[in-house]
């Protein structure tokens, strides 16, 4: 009965899911490197490929302990068997997302009903950012991952008091703490021991009940040994270097003094819920002011969800590093919140309504945003049909039926939103990320690996995945630089164009390259490039590729610079 009236029948459900499945596989290969976070992992994965040392991790020939190593050795794997390619780089990253919808379907099943999670697992899958970072080589979807399978993990084996699922846990919790380090051992067992307290009504003496104790001390006790086991080497072959980076990324990060406005402090997370978690934000939101309004005993009923999201909402509000993505592992929480509201709505008319009428202005931002998308770079006309299409069943379903169909169709459209975003926009704007024609016209005149690279004014993270050498960035090195720098030795130079060129360079390649920060902040970075669509490159800078032929230079020359492994911070 509760699943037929929040229209999600078996066809509904199955047909958005194959939708979301293909949104996410499609065009996995279609971008570049990502600067400039993707590019830490693509650089250190073809070095780590070409060195064979899969424990000492680098980037750009320098020492990088800023992450465990585990979503290294996933991309490594992957390449090694696929080759050195983008998609393959992503596809660890890919299949973790799709574990990731699984195991939050299972946890609202197991916690709720099968209508929770079938809602769960699709409000987890068309959330912005966490599609967004479906196949972005980086440590957030692994992290995702094997955080809700470890949180999956303690619930059943608490629930059912079966040691299989224990042993689950601290399997995906060691996995957790080799992929983002040893903070996240704090954040698991918090996140659990609120999900107990509120579950049990503060009784300690129930939850004594619950707990083997011998296997959760030992369990513990070898996930972190196996969790911190690549520190622990690093430190005996670097000490100095790895204590130098923990320090940045514990003290300075995390713990240091804030001195950020009110606002930013406390604000910054629950703002950036608002479009991360879209479509479903507004009815968190307000799911979460119901049941805080219904007091304890309401709470009791989701205690997992609350938990899970008060503590990392709560904990990286505290702390001093902030960024969206790192919320993105409440994610399944929060899925699991509305999916559980939704479905209780039916209960209570005046809730459906306001519930409606929230997934339906969701729905108006999407079908909104589709179009001004296609509009705006003059995309293909079907994507026109296929937004007519579903407004033309909004409109039809609403009239008739808006309180049982209004999360179905936010849902659909954000699909629609996503399909657009992935699978058109990002592909068109590869024009104005010219990284494989750079990499192309390197391997055209057959330049030696042994030359390195030097870019005017500037360091660009995946440069040295694309150009497949050292590129050097010790400092800002200017044109003068470039030019004192290829009378003694061959150096490949990406240099400004508008210079006068001495005898014997050849330009190798000439176009417009991204200068206003990082590719990674997505809507910013599309925002420029329509700028260039239509007709202003103020973001961007014409560059040439340079190269002096190394039979004008003498032989007998070193062509390396700078060969010292250094520790690199972000």
């Amino acid at each position: 009965m509760v699943e037929r009236n929040v229209a999600l029948d078996n066809r509904v459900f199955y047909g958005l899911l194959v939708a979301i499945v293909g949104v996410y596989v499609a065009g996995i290969g279609a971008n570049s490197i990502w600067t400039t976070h993707e590019s830490y992992y693509a650089v250190a994965v073809r070095e780590m490929l070409e060195s064979g040392d899969w424990m000492t991790i680098t980037f750009n020939g320098e020492l990088r302990f800023n992450k465990p190593p585990l979503t290294y050795w996933l991309m490594a794997a992957s390449a090694s068997v696929f080759g050195l390619k983008e998609w393959a780089l992503r596809l660890p990253i890919l299949l973790c997302s799709l574990g990731t919808l699984v195991v939050t379907y299972r946890l609202g099943v197991v916690l709720f009903s099968k209508a929770v999670g079938r809602w769960a697992l699709l409000f987890m899958a068309v959330s912005l950012q966490f599609a967004w970072l479906k196949h972005y080589a980086s440590p957030e979807i692994p992290l995702t991952f094997f955080f809700t399978l470890t949180i999956y993990g303690f619930v059943r084996g608490l629930q059912d008091q079966r040691k299989g699922y224990l042993l689950l846990a601290f399997t995906a919790l060691s996995l957790t703490l080799l992929v983002k380090g040893w903070p996240y051992f704090l954040v698991v067992y918090t996140v659990l021991g609120a999900f107990l307290l509120l579950h049990y009504r503060f009784s300690l003496s129930s939850i004594k009940k619950v707990i083997p104790w011998g296997w959760f001390l030992g369990g513990s006790l070898i996930a972190l040994l196996i969790g911190l086991s690549w520190l622990g080497l690093m430190y005996l072959r670097y000490e100095e270097e790895l204590l130098e980076v923990l320090h940045f990324e514990t003290s300075q990060r995390a713990v240091r003094s804030n001195q950020s406005s009110f606002w930013k402090q406390w604000f910054f997370y629950p703002e950036a819920i608002v479009w991360s978690f879209f479509p479903g934000s507004l009815v968190l939101y307000y799911a979460l002011f119901f049941y805080l309004k219904k007091g304890l005993t309401s709470l009791q009923k989701i205690a997992l969800p609350v938990a899970w999201l008060g503590v990392m909402l709560l904990g990286f509000t505290l702390a001093q590093g902030k960024l969206p993505a790192y919320i993105l592992q409440a994610h399944p929480a929060m899925a699991l919140l509305c999916a559980y509201f939704v479905v209780q709505s039916q209960q209570n008319r005046k809730v459906q309504q306001i519930n409606a009428w929230l997934w339906g202005l969701a729905t108006f931002v999407a079908v909104v945003f589709s179009v001004s998308l296609v509009i705006a770079f003059h995309l293909s006309v079907a994507w026109y049909l296929v937004i007519g299409l579903l407004a033309g069943i909004a409109v039809r379903q609403y009239a008739k039926h808006y309180l049982q169909y209004a999360p179905t169709l936010a849902v659909a459209s954000t699909v629609v939103a996503l399909a657009i975003l992935f699978l058109s926009l990002y592909p068109s704007l590869e024009q104005y990320r010219p990284y494989r024609a750079i990499r192309q016209a390197i391997a055209d005149h057959q330049i030696s690996e042994e030359v390195p690279m030097v870019v005017e004014e500037r360091f660009i993270h995946n440069m040295p995945f694309y150009a497949e050498r050292k590129v050097l960035k010790d400092r800002q090195y200017t044109w003068a630089d470039i030019v004192r720098m290829e009378k003694e030795k061959p150096v490949l130079g990406l240099v400004k164009t508008g210079h006068a060129l001495p005898a014997g360079y050849e330009v190798l390649w000439q176009g417009w390259i991204y200068r206003k920060g990082s590719e990674s902040h997505g809507f910013r970075f599309i925002l420029h490039c329509w700028y260039a669509f239509q007709g202003n490159n103020h973001h961007f800078q014409e560059y040439q590729l340079v190269y002096q032929p190394a039979s004008s230079i003498p032989q007998n020359l070193p062509v390396a610079l700078d060969e010292q492994r250094r520790p690199l911070a972000d």
